[in-house]
């Protein structure tokens, strides 16, 4: 098992009010997962609507305290300025790293969204250079959105299709679970294992199947 840094950039804009709680709890075993006696994990958390904040800049995960949805600091509000957020967490994750030189583990940008990108001021063509970058020393990228087509959506930004997962309202602490399953086998791989995709093909739409064909059923 390798040591870790995660960099969390999480949407807390006004269309994730609906599944706030789900996501609070999803965040919190997620984090409290990556912890374990064989290797430690710091964990950056950055949040965005149409602002952007950071709750904890490279804390180990034992040191986390559990975020709660009641906290105003992250509650629902305002737009979508994914881009500009993931970007200050790859920058906040790069210095942590130069700070930070004996470190010899694994890296790993975690995005979570409702929705589509509508309030940044960077060019789209910043974060996929950004994500190009660093996927060429060894960064690891994990996509996860809702209520978009989520295969196209992670390619305009920058993001590998294949580790990207489409989750809904009744599935979003599913998709945190997955992802960090994901995270813990590829922090326990090596060799032409640890050059695989991320997310097997059954987890990159952690849906409920009667959920996937009732939304079908509406729309036809």
């Amino acid at each position: 098992m390798k040591d870790a840094i995660i960099g969390v950039t999480m949407d807390r804009s006004g269309s994730m009010h609906s599944m706030w709680q789900e996501a609070v709890s999803g965040f919190n075993q997620f984090k409290n997962s990556q912890q374990n006696d064989e290797a430690k994990a710091w964990i950056t958390l950055n949040y965005f609507d149409t602002e952007m904040g950071q709750k904890y800049n490279a804390w180990e995960c034992h040191d986390i305290p559990d975020l709660t949805s009641k906290d105003d600091e992250i509650y629902p509000r305002g737009m979508t300025a994914l881009r500009d957020c993931a970007l200050k967490t790859i920058e906040d994750t790069k210095q942590w790293l130069d700070a930070n030189t004996w470190f010899e583990g694994k890296v790993y940008q975690v995005v979570i969204t409702d929705g589509m990108e509508n309030a940044s001021q960077s060019k789209p063509s910043r974060l996929q250079e950004a994500i190009k970058d660093k996927e060429e020393i060894g960064w690891e990228f994990i996509y996860l959105a809702a209520n978009v087509d989520t295969a196209t959506t992670a390619k305009s930004y920058g993001f590998n299709p294949a580790n990207s997962m489409t989750y809904d309202v009744n599935s979003v602490g599913t998709a945190y679970t997955t992802t960090s399953n994901a995270i813990l086998r590829s922090r326990s791989a090596s060799g032409s294992e640890d050059n695989a995709n991320l997310l097997d093909d059954d987890e990159r739409d952690v849906r409920d199947k009667n959920d996937v064909q009732s939304d079908k059923k509406r729309k036809s």
